[in-house]
């Protein structure tokens, strides 16, 4: 049989279905009219179960463990970051200019999740088991201070299988991420691949096509659980709130500017006398992640 894999987005082709795991597969790519790429034959790489995730609290930060088990498999893992953050100030009130007032804001732009994939490459065999389960191997270390930490922090991570020659492939690229940045440095390894040009296999090819079922898992961490922890985020090293006293008539001269937002009511001797202003990316958190919450998330701190 064959199966299509159409584009999501750039670089990312998917298919909606399971494919059967007791037969082998050949990869085809197909670039414009005449130019075509295939890859070896490959048999699918069942991944074994995670058997957990765990976290330690040191004097430097947090760091993030997986147990697993395979006496006799290579192993990629990869991981995605998920943390819930604040903004610097929460702002309650907005300005609106087609009336000239600061009325309340009608959503929460205080709150909000951020995401992002690692980049690292973390591999690992057989070799390091003992009896045929791996155990502590390191999947993220978070600084002190780190802002992940500050409200609700989660990492998934995917365990997939590979072969020799996969190991290999991804090895090399990890050397050659690792270890090159001076003139000291080893040269770069060459990468093998199991793809080939069709009508030209002398041609280089990089990368390296795997196929086989992930297993994946979560790790959820409250603040609650690595306390005392004071998140520290540069972003918003310049905040403040200003002190001037904006009133009604100088609204559309400071609100109506992109940068700045409504802050606190001044208050003097009982009375309101006006705003004061702060910035913009002080108070939108949207700027830097964004307010709708993961589907996985499931609970509230």
């Amino acid at each position: 049989g064959s199966w299509q894999f159409a584009l999501e987005e750039d670089g990312t082709y998917a298919m909606v279905g399971t494919l059967p795991s007791d037969q082998d597969y050949q990869l085809q790519i197909q670039i414009g009219e005449h130019e075509q790429y295939i890859s070896d034959w490959m048999q699918p790489a069942m991944a074994p179960p995670i058997e957990g995730m765990f976290f330690t609290r040191e004097e430097d930060g947090v760091y993030i463990y997986l147990n697993s088990r395979g006496e006799d498999n290579y192993f990629l893992w990869t991981t995605e970051e998920t943390w819930q953050f604040r903004s610097w100030f929460n702002p309650i009130y907005r300005y609106e200019p087609y009336t000239n007032t600061i009325i309340p804001r009608e959503e929460n732009i205080n709150l909000c999740y951020r995401n992002e994939k690692s980049g690292d490459i973390r591999l690992g065999s057989g070799a390091q088991s003992v009896d045929g389960e791996i155990r502590g191997v390191e999947l993220m270390r978070i600084p002190i201070y780190s802002e992940k930490l500050g409200l609700r922090y989660s990492i998934e991570v995917w365990q997939r299988t590979l072969d020799h020659a996969a190991f290999e492939f991804w090895e090399s690229i990890r050397k050659n991420t690792d270890d090159l940045g001076d003139i000291f440095s080893p040269m770069p390894a060459f990468l093998g691949s199991n793809i080939k040009k069709v009508g030209r296999e002398d041609t280089p090819v990089i990368g390296y096509i795997s196929v086989g079922r992930s297993e994946r898992k979560r790790l959820f961490i409250d603040f609650t659980d690595i306390r005392p922890w004071s998140p520290r985020i540069a972003d918003y090293s310049h905040c403040e709130m200003v002190p001037d006293i904006i009133r009604e008539h100088q609204y559309f001269e400071y609100f109506n500017r992109p940068n700045v937002e409504v802050g606190d009511p001044v208050i003097e001797n009982g009375l309101w006398i006006g705003w004061n202003y702060t910035y913009t990316d002080c108070t939108d958190c949207r700027l830097r992640g964004t307010t709708e919450k993961p589907d996985f998330w499931d609970e509230e701190i």
